[in-house]
């Protein structure tokens, strides 16, 4: 068996290396942020009718210019990419005003 290919059995695969996504590894390119939405789901609605959420910021790209690692903030999601890791859900957002409603500076 090479390299290469993946096992659910360890026994049978000796030379096999499991392969673990860990969200810290994660860099988002240029101007896109990656979100962990709240574990409470709380969903807003925006003037616009879109549904909306709020989560923290866990990486940048390294372009974005004024959202930092940790901050939370209220994002419309509609429209953006998601990822899921083994159940638990992430948001890429490009830092854009059409995207992100604004920080969330009190705990919800």
């Amino acid at each position: 068996m090479d390299r290469s290919q993946t096992c659910s059995e360890p026994i049978k695969c000796r030379n096999a290396r499991p392969i673990f996504l860990k969200i810290r590894h994660i860099k988002p390119f240029g101007r896109n942020i990656l979100i962990k939405p709240a574990e409470r789901k709380q969903v807003l609605v925006a003037d616009t009718g879109s549904l909306c959420e709020y989560g923290e910021v866990i990486a940048v790209g390294d372009k974005v210019e004024t959202i930092q690692v940790g901050q939370k903030l209220g994002f419309v999601v509609w429209g953006i990419q998601k990822l899921d890791v083994d159940g638990a859900i992430y948001y890429f957002i490009p830092e854009t005003s059409e995207y992100i409603l604004g920080f969330i500076e009190d705990e919800l």
